[in-house]
């Protein structure tokens, strides 16, 4: 006999639709990002979201996501200088020095972005 877990099943159901509901706040406006708490700052959709409306919310997105490429490649794509929050490793990517400067940024620039850390 399988027993059924309504309560998992309800907070499943909630999860989701509190997920739903701050993908709409960060599409709207990507730096609500900063409001909300570290789990949500760690969800791929949420910080996508986020970066895809302003790139510059990659700052509040957190160190794991800022490692990720597709996130930083997103952000860069909004607003070239937010590579400034990327991790060390993708400011030196070649995918992702490319839409920077795809973007505007002069070499000048790009280096020293590439030279600040905001954590």
């Amino acid at each position: 006999m399988v027993r059924r877990n309504p309560r998992g099943r309800m907070e499943r159901q909630r999860r989701k639709k509190k997920r739903r509901s701050l993908i709409e706040l960060v599409r709207h406006d990507g730096e609500e990002l900063e409001n909300l708490s570290p789990h949500w700052k760690n969800n791929f959709g949420v910080v996508l979201e986020a970066v895809k409306n302003d790139g510059m919310a990659l700052q509040f997105a957190s160190p794991k996501l800022r490692r990720d490429k597709t996130i930083v490649l997103v952000a860069v794509n909004q607003i070239p200088f937010a590579i400034a929050h990327a991790s060390d490793e993708l400011k030196h990517d070649p995918d992702v020095i490319r839409v920077v400067r795809e973007n505007g940024i002069r070499v000048d620039q790009l280096e020293y972005l590439q030279k600040t850390s905001f954590g």
